[in-house]
């Protein structure tokens, strides 16, 4: 679901409401082991809950004191973040 790279997380899979608890909790657990950046470069699939997962993984970095970024954010994701109007609360590296 989530591989560990280059001081990386990469999504692997579509950000979508069937994938979203796992991904949650993955991400979550990463970011216990310090991890600062997301990739979003190989997600080919997301909905509304891609989001939701960008927003309640920041929540969990701040939690920990860690300063998370977003990585090739792909352009169906960044419209919702603009339609949302959350994009002062994703940052993108």
């Amino acid at each position: 679901m989530i591989d560990q790279a280059d001081g990386r997380l990469h999504i692997r899979v579509p950000m979508t409401l069937a994938n979203a608890a796992g991904l949650l909790q993955a991400g979550r657990q990463a970011l216990g082991r310090g991890e600062q950046v997301i990739d979003l470069g190989a997600v080919a699939q997301a909905d509304s809950s891609a989001v939701s997962l960008m927003l309640a993984w920041q929540r969990a970095a701040a939690d920990l004191g860690a300063n998370l970024r977003y990585a090739n954010v792909p352009p169906v994701v960044q419209a919702m973040v603009e339609l949302y109007d959350v994009d002062a609360l994703i940052p993108r590296c």
